[in-house]
């Protein structure tokens, strides 16, 4: 988290990164070759994936899309865990810091 934001003195919170660096750090995570990848991996894995409800259309076309992707990422690679927590929109260790832990923790049985 400290590497995405900065704390200023006020105690209140800021981006680190200015609006043009955040967006060339963002299209660099979307132009890697993500299956790819997972193909890579050599070691127990553990996918932990916020999960929440579509309250539109448009969320329920990616819900859709990112179900076709696990289930990609899972004929890949039927080793990679994939946990997903319910009712987080995005941040988990600000939304489920204790279950996060308590994944991390587990060991990766199946």
């Amino acid at each position: 988290m400290l590497h995405i934001v900065q704390l200023r003195d006020d105690d209140t919170v800021a981006p680190r990164l200015d609006f043009e660096n955040h967006l060339q750090v963002i299209g660099a995570m979307w132009d890697q070759p993500t299956y790819d990848l997972y193909q890579q991996i050599r070691c127990p894995t553990k996918l932990i994936l916020a999960e929440q409800k579509p309250a539109s259309e448009a969320q329920e076309m990616f819900l859709r899309m990112r179900l076709e992707g696990l289930a990609r990422i899972q004929e890949l690679r039927p080793d990679i865990r994939i946990v997903l927590m319910p009712n987080t929109i995005h941040d988990i260790p600000l939304q489920r810091p204790a279950e996060l832990a308590q994944e991390i923790a587990d060991p990766l049985s199946p």
